[in-house]
């Protein structure tokens, strides 16, 4: 439970922090005045003023917030209920559409960013990789039939030389009804067997028969190798958050997001796993919270860039009241999500432990 906790403050406080660095740091640069940067949420415990920012550190120690001058929509309308934008010229408000666009999507694309980065690290200092070495054989498959046993790695295919497992299934599955040449290593020494894989008629692959002994080795990659895999795993995954959105909105396939309670669980699964595991985690839901912050609904990052489009398109500002109405119905519609989400993660993770717990599984 204490494992959990600390993997969980440690992932979602790096990733707000990251995504709040981004806001800040582009904020900076293009002279937007910033008027607080903290570090923890919540109420504040100690601090410092440097320049103009006043710099927290909060009570909650999970992520951070930035507040720009003039970026707060209540805030302005409570000053003045037909406000426009305030009066400073550095304020958030005043800035050009371009540059509010910026400070806008550089927080989700710090996160994005931040998983590409661990894909490098990852992909750099070694990759858990699947050997080929079989667990078990299924007893009249065909590797039973062929004469493959437990312990068994196959080191090539028809003379391609293997020693992933991931290889070699993609060859097995394309393979079905037709004659393979197996090399086995067994014992210190190499034999050949041959085989022919049978069609699953459910997925219509082929297969042998046989699970793997889960032998793993680190593969490292050079550190352009690495940086081509990372980019391809980040655009992988981005891709994948929005078509399986719009399948579930679509109805094609079965509503199933992770909530809080959900991420805590699989966050502290992974800390068992070790820091490698942890720290692929954090880079994929980075890569999640990244993708789906751009999404044209407010208070996402996404939804103020809806808006700097609605008012490049209608040649004028969007005024603040019709911000501030979509906001609240943004968050509506998040705050349902939340529910739906912790309601899933109750019945998926939670559940099932109470009822085992308490009823003997019935």
């Amino acid at each position: 439970m204490f494992l959990t906790l600390i993997s969980t403050i440690f992932v979602l406080g790096i990733l707000v922090l990251v995504h709040e660095l981004g806001h800040f740091i582009t904020a900076k640069k293009l002279n937007v005045k910033v008027d607080i940067f903290s570090i923890g949420m919540g109420p504040k415990v100690f601090g410092f003023t440097r320049g103009e920012t006043e710099y927290r550190f909060s009570a909650i120690p999970i992520g951070g917030y930035v507040k720009m001058a003039g970026e707060d929509i209540e805030e302005l309308l409570k000053e003045d209920p037909s406000a426009k934008k305030d009066d400073d010229p550095r304020s958030f408000y005043n800035q050009s559409k371009l540059k509010r666009s910026l400070i806008i999507v550089a927080g989700s694309l710090a996160n994005i960013l931040l998983g590409t980065v661990i894909f490098l690290l990852i992909f750099m200092t070694g990759v858990p990789t699947l050997t080929t070495k079989i667990g078990t054989v299924v007893e009249n498959g065909a590797a039973a039939k062929a004469g493959i046993k437990p312990n068994d790695k196959i080191i090539a295919i028809d003379t391609k030389a293997l020693w992933k497992w991931e290889e070699m299934t993609k060859i097995i599955q394309e393979s079905a009804g037709k004659k393979l040449m197996l090399t086995i290593e067994r014992d210190g020494a190499n034999i050949e067997l041959e085989i022919t894989p049978e069609l699953q008629e459910r997925t219509k692959v082929g297969i042998i028969g046989i699970s793997s002994a889960y032998d793993f080795v680190k593969e490292r990659f050079d550190p352009l190798t690495a940086a081509g895999k990372a980019l391809s795993q980040t655009w992988t995954i981005g891709t994948s958050i929005i078509k399986g959105i719009y399948l579930m909105i679509t109805g094609k396939i079965q509503a199933e997001v992770a909530g809080p309670l959900g991420i805590i669980k699989i966050t502290g699964e992974q800390a068992k796993q070790g820091f490698l595991n942890l720290l692929f985690f954090a880079a994929l839901l980075g890569i999640n919270l990244g993708t789906i912050n751009l999404f044209p609904i407010l208070p996402l990052d996404g939804g103020y860039l809806l808006v700097m489009l609605i008012e490049k398109i209608k040649g004028s500002p969007v005024k603040l009241k019709h911000q501030l109405i979509a906001q609240q119905i943004g968050w509506a519609l998040l705050l349902f999500l939340l529910f739906f989400a912790s309601y899933s993660d109750i019945i998926k993770f939670y559940l099932p432990s109470f009822k085992a717990f308490h009823f003997g599984g019935k």
